[in-house]
C-alpha cells in the first residue's frame, strides 16, 4: 500500500510539473472572413476569382497581416437575393485566431475587405468575430 501512495505522488508531482496538471485556456477571439470567388463586372458577365488570384492576394495581403498565422479553406456559400433567388458560390473562407479585438486588429480586418471587393469587385465579405475559450495542447 505504501508503494502505492509513493507512486501515486510521484506521478502527480510528475504530471504537475510538466504542465498536465495546470493547463490553461486563453481567451480571444476567431475571427472568420468569407470571401466569394464570383466576379461580376459593371456588364453583368461573370468571371471567379481563380487560385492563383487568390493565393496572390493572400501572399500580399492576408499573410503579412497576418504572419503569425491563420488558416485557409475552401467552402460554398449560399444567399438568397431579394428577389428570391438562391445562390451557391465557391467561396474561401479564412480564420484568425487573435488574443483581442483590437482596433488594430478591426483595421487589419476592415483593410483586407476593402482590398478584395475592389480588386475583384464583391459587393460584401462575411466578417465574423466569435469569443473563444483555446489553449495549444
Amino acid at each position: 500500500m505504501k508503494r502505492y501512495i509513493i507512486t501515486l505522488v510521484l506521478c502527480i508531482f510528475v504530471l504537475s510539473d510538466t504542465g498536465f496538471a495546470d493547463t490553461k485556456d486563453n481567451q480571444g477571439y476567431i475571427v472568420k472572413l468569407y470571401f466569394g470567388r464570383t466576379m461580376k463586372d459593371d456588364k453583368d458577365n461573370i468571371s471567379y476569382v481563380s487560385d492563383k488570384m487568390f493565393k496572390n492576394f493572400e501572399n500580399k495581403y492576408i499573410t503579412p497581416a497576418f504572419p503569425d498565422g491563420y488558416t485557409e479553406n475552401d467552402a460554398r456559400g449560399y444567399w438568397r437575393s431579394p428577389t428570391g433567388t438562391t445562390y451557391s458560390e465557391k467561396t474561401k473562407v479564412v480564420t484568425i485566431l487573435a488574443d483581442d479585438k483590437s482596433k488594430q486588429l478591426e483595421q487589419k480586418v476592415n483593410n483586407l475587405v476593402n482590398v478584395y471587393e475592389k480588386t475583384y469587385h464583391q459587393e460584401s465579405v462575411l466578417v465574423t468575430y466569435t469569443k473563444t475559450d483555446y489553449s495549444f495542447i
